[in-house]
């Protein structure tokens, strides 16, 4: 597995690589963006190191936890599953096409050059958020009422559905 990785990472070269010193040895490999790289060159890398996350869970058959910043939607798409959190409470968890979709259905507007992550995050800000007209009052303000409407939902129950059915296959 270790080969596996290395590779789809390209990282085979760091694996004789020291770190430490001779009370603390290991072997650690630290992925680093310090900014030197241009934005458009760092946009591309992190689009092909997304698509190696891919392929090592296919492989492994793990789950892989990543934080982006400012993803485009060809980076989002990468991903089976997205959690949207406002003021410490988890509002959504699940696929990004279809919490595009449950935030419309509230009411809220998506921009036309917006992309989903740039939604999505617009969702937990009164002031960045659009309402569709006549939503005004029926759009959730609060991080309660947000969970709440989540778990009225058929998305909602859909998830439990996958989670039970996931329990089941790997006890």
């Amino acid at each position: 597995m270790r080969d596996i990785l290395g590779a789809t990472f390209g990282l085979k070269h760091t694996f004789k690589t020291k770190v430490g010193n001779d009370f603390v040895r290991g072997s650690l490999v630290l992925l680093l963006h310090t900014g030197i790289i241009q934005p458009v060159v760092w946009t591309s890398m992190s689009l092909e190191f997304a698509r190696a996350l891919r392929v090592a869970t296919n492989l492994a058959g793990n789950v892989i936890v990543t934080k982006l910043y400012q993803p485009g939607d060809s980076l989002v798409e990468i991903y089976d599953k997205v959690t949207l959190l406002y003021a410490g409470h988890q509002i959504w968890f699940g696929h990004p096409n279809d919490a595009r979709r449950f935030f419309q259905d509230m009411g809220f507007l998506n921009g036309p050059s917006e992309t989903t992550a740039e939604f999505l995050t617009s969702i937990t800000d009164p002031i960045a958020q659009k309402v569709r007209k006549g939503f005004e009052e029926r759009v959730p303000r609060t991080p309660e009422e947000f969970v709440s409407r989540r778990k009225d939902s058929a998305y909602y129950k859909k998830l439990m559905t996958e989670i039970e059915e996931h329990t089941k296959k790997y006890p």
